[in-house]
């Protein structure tokens, strides 16, 4: 989105490699939603349930505040305060927040949600359930473009959300899985087809992206894969197994945080770079750690802040003690 890759020549061995990340790492928010479906899909509707929507939306409107902060005095981006409150409300405070309010809408029908799930008893069912979604989803993303309309799109915002959640749900309640060698190359096989057929269509040209967003008929089995390759792993390392627990705790955060700084690395970047393309396709393998350091740095002063004051909940700091 900011290194320029979008623009930049499809002609190094470097943007081929990050055309290949680009169809993998695009299945972000889907692991999110598939996880959500996985981890909630026994919730059921209780006054506990509900009122752990709060953290999150503590943490949305104090992120939100450091973020107005941060767009008034280093970007220089002066509205009133009436003004920014209104963005705080429509969730455009954190330019990525719309996350959380599809996750809001999703945190409050969960329970619901798994009722419907629950009472569909055949397995079969459950599989055209998700079959269903798919076509709502994933058949409007990629016929639907350049002024086209192919196929009916009026459920596609709705239904892939609604997709990812019970592709959760369906994988805790029948363990699903795939032989890892086969996994591993039916993901890249997939994530494949953009960048050959950018070579082959418009070779010299910029990347093209016709297999569609992260909810088309490509990322959708891609992010299915990579989720039953692995939710069963082992992490043996005690260290290792700490450390992605609290990358994992931490994980939103470092998502609404880290519009801070990339408003301030990929300037940077740009700046070093100037009209050198190739410097584009590598950069990415320093300025993803880099911001990544940056983002989870930020994110754990905020936790510990929040700990500090006594916000957490009892079940999350043992939690965060056990890591």
């Amino acid at each position: 989105m900011y290194s320029g890759f979008n623009s930049a020549p499809f002609n190094t061995p470097a943007m081929f490699l990050l055309g290949i990340l680009n169809s993998i790492t695009a299945i972000g928010v889907p692991i999110f939603m598939m996880l959500t479906g996985y981890l909630t899909c026994r919730k059921t509707i209780s006054r506990s349930y509900f009122k752990g929507i709060t953290r999150v939306l503590v943490s949305y409107v104090v992120l939100s505040v450091v973020m107005i902060l941060f767009r008034e005095m280093y970007l220089g981006e002066h509205m009133s305060p009436v003004k920014w409150l209104l963005k705080i409300t429509d969730f455009s405070a954190i330019p990525y927040a719309w996350y959380i309010e599809m996750w809001i809408g999703l945190f409050l029908l969960t329970p619901f949600l798994n009722i419907l799930w629950s009472g569909i008893a055949d397995r079969n069912h459950r599989k055209l359930l998700l079959f269903i979604l798919f076509l709502c989803s994933a058949l409007p993303d990629f016929f639907n473009r350049y002024g086209v309309h192919l196929a009916p799109g009026y459920w596609e915002s709705a239904a892939y959300p609604l997709l990812f959640f019970f592709a959760g749900a369906y994988i805790r309640d029948y363990r699903p899985a795939i032989d890892t060698r086969r996994g591993i190359l039916a993901v890249l096989a997939l994530a494949l087809i953009n960048p050959l057929l950018s070579i082959l269509l418009q070779p010299g040209g910029t990347m093209l992206h016709l297999t569609g967003d992260p909810n088309g008929i490509i990322s959708t089995p891609v992010a299915i894969l990579i989720f039953i390759l692995l939710y069963t792993r082992n992490i043996g390392s005690s260290i290792a197994r700490g450390a992605v627990t609290r990358i994992s705790l931490l994980s939103l955060d470092i998502y609404l945080i880290s519009y801070v700084f990339d408003m301030i690395v990929y300037p940077c970047f740009a700046d070093m770079a100037g009209s050198d393309d190739a410097a584009v396709g590598w950069a990415f393998f320093l300025i993803v750690p880099v911001l990544f350091a940056l983002d989870f740095s930020a994110a754990y002063v905020k936790d510990a802040i929040f700990r500090a004051v006594g916000f957490i909940g009892q079940k999350a700091k043992a939690v965060q003690r056990a890591v």
